[in-house]
């Protein structure tokens, strides 16, 4: 005996649509944001996001990761602030030369 289908059912699979920014952001690996803090040095996270195009939940992963890193450019947390692009308080990143 056959299971009767589902009137609900779709024959075919629609993809998933999303940004291009977003496709683009999840290539984002933890020495792109090390560089992004090099050129934005002294941003929150939202506005290195603003800045580079990149999606900030990307950011925002990659970050913690950044300041563990042990290479020559290395990331740490620096003082809260105003984000200018949410209004909101913020930490500030930079980036600062790790004696090799």
């Amino acid at each position: 005996m056959e299971a009767p289908a589902s009137p609900d059912a779709r024959s075919t699979v629609t993809p998933v649509s999303h940004s291009q920014d977003f496709i683009n952001s999840r290539k984002l690996n933890t020495k792109g944001a090390e560089a992004i803090v090099g050129q934005y040095p002294g941003s929150t996270c939202r506005e290195l996001a603003a800045y580079s195009g990149k999606h900030h939940s990307r950011l925002a992963s990659r970050l913690p990761a950044a300041t563990r890193a042990t290479k020559k450019l290395a990331v740490y947390r620096g003082p809260r602030r105003i984000c200018k692009v949410t209004g909101n308080i913020a930490l500030t990143w930079w980036n600062r030369e790790v004696p090799q």
